[in-house]
């Protein structure tokens, strides 16, 4: 939860770090098929701050069951769809940082994933 928001205060912090193992650990057994991936505890963090426990864990698997594509977290597909697409509006809104970040050998694609 510290990687997770590192400006948040330590006490808030502390408040949330079990609901959150709680929320992703029953969320990786209702989907082992898509188990845990990165970046779920930021959806999941942000939720718990201002949901209890159990809303934030349906409103989770409401998002990842039925407004993300099946397959967007078990093949990676949709997350690399959407890399693709963040790449190509930044580059077409943003065309001085993209060339900064490139100049630098920074890859894009990890900005979105």
């Amino acid at each position: 939860m510290r990687r997770t928001f590192p400006n948040d205060p330590p006490e808030l912090i502390d408040k949330l770090i079990v609901p959150l193992r709680n929320v992703l650990t029953t969320f990786v057994k209702r989907n082992p098929t898509i188990g845990y991936c990165q970046g779920m505890n930021f959806i999941v963090g942000n939720l718990l701050k201002y949901l209890n426990e159990e809303e934030s864990f349906w409103v989770f698997v409401s998002i990842t069951e039925n407004i993300l594509p099946i397959d967007y977290y078990s093949d990676m597909m949709g997350i690399l769809v959407d890399q693709k697409v963040f790449e190509i509006l930044l580059k077409e809104r943003y065309p001085r940082v993209v060339s900064h970040m490139q100049k630098h050998n920074y890859q894009l694609d990890l900005i979105a994933f």
